[in-house]
This record gives C-alpha cells, structure tokens and sequence, in this order.
C-alpha cells in the first residue's frame, strides 16, 4: 500500500511501544497495557512534527487508537481510515476472550487460552 501512497502524501510511519521496531524501553506496561495510552501517545507526537488536519491510517488495534486519538485532539486528524479495526481488544474472562490472551495463545499453537 505504501508505493500507491508515496507519490501523494508525506507518510509518517509509527510503530506504537510494544508493536513492531517501537524502541522496547519506550513500553510502559501501566500507559500502554490499554489502547487509551497509545491514544494519548498519538496526538502528542502530532503536536511535536506540528501536523494538523493529517490523514490517518490504523490497522487493527491501530484503528481503534486512531479513533480514540481523534476524540482527544479534534482537528488534528481530518480523516481517519480504520482497518480491520475492533472496538474490543481486552479480555474480559470467562465470557469474552478476544483480546491478547486469545492471540498470543493462537500463536503457540493453541486456539482456546
């Protein structure tokens, strides 16, 4: 998706704490153990590069991050485009287990935690 992009926008790219090449000592386990404290990381970071009405991309619990992000900072992001976003990622045992549980378990090899 990036080189259909490139050509028409500036991209930023960001790996959030704990995701991808994020900086493992950048990861605060009480800030970033829910989506609400990568949300409030997102508009800070805006503010610093002096972005306003940007384009947002989120895939997954990026999406949802997005959006929570554009409800803290309203005007810093103009459009927001969710992908395979979620509106729930935590667990919430015994009757709901879709967040991290389930997917670190699935990557081991085993579909029910």
């Amino acid at each position: 998706m990036l080189p259909r992009l490139e050509p028409d926008y500036q991209l930023i790219l960001l790996d959030l704490p704990g995701f991808g090449a994020a900086d493992p000592a950048a990861f605060d386990p009480h800030r970033h153990g829910t989506p609400a404290g990568h949300a409030e990381d997102v508009p800070a970071l805006c503010e610093e590069l002096q972005l306003e009405r940007a384009m947002m991309v989120g895939h997954s619990i990026g999406g949802t991050i997005s959006l929570m992000a554009s409800l803290l900072r309203p005007g810093t992001f103009d459009k927001l485009c969710l992908i395979c976003s979620s509106a729930r990622y935590l667990d919430e045992p015994p009757h709901y287990r879709g967040g991290p549980q389930r997917h670190a378990a699935a990557a081991r090899g085993n579909p029910d935690p």
